[in-house]
């Protein structure tokens, strides 16, 4: 016997919602840490806790990058989260937001 073809389902429930399918977080995000190497050492635990689920990938900016490369330079990322200490080059960071446009955690 012939298999029949499969048709679509009239049922609405079987059809994706337009606004689920438009509102669904990308599979994996990548979150960008730019902080002084003293501030990133007490933050490995929540680094570590973030990336647990498997459906996000840290980025930690190193801080001689942070410090001496041009921010083009600098790791393209979709969130960055950056904290303030002493030496930190803010103005530089603030030239990164300008320049790749990440979703920004706190203020820069």
């Amino acid at each position: 016997a012939a298999a029949a073809a499969a048709m679509p389902s009239d049922d609405p429930a079987s059809t994706p919602s337009p606004v689920a399918t438009a509102t669904r977080v990308p599979a994996a995000i990548t979150v960008g840490v730019c902080v002084m190497r003293k501030k990133c050492e007490k933050l490995r635990p929540l680094l570590a806790e973030m990336t647990s689920g498997g459906d996000m990938t840290v980025v930690v900016f190193e801080q001689q990058s942070i410090l001496e490369d041009a921010v083009s330079d600098w790791p393209v990322v979709d969130v960055l989260v950056a904290f303030y200490s002493k030496g930190f080059p803010l103005a530089k960071v603030g030239e990164y937001v300008r320049l790749r446009e990440p979703f920004c955690f706190n203020a820069i």
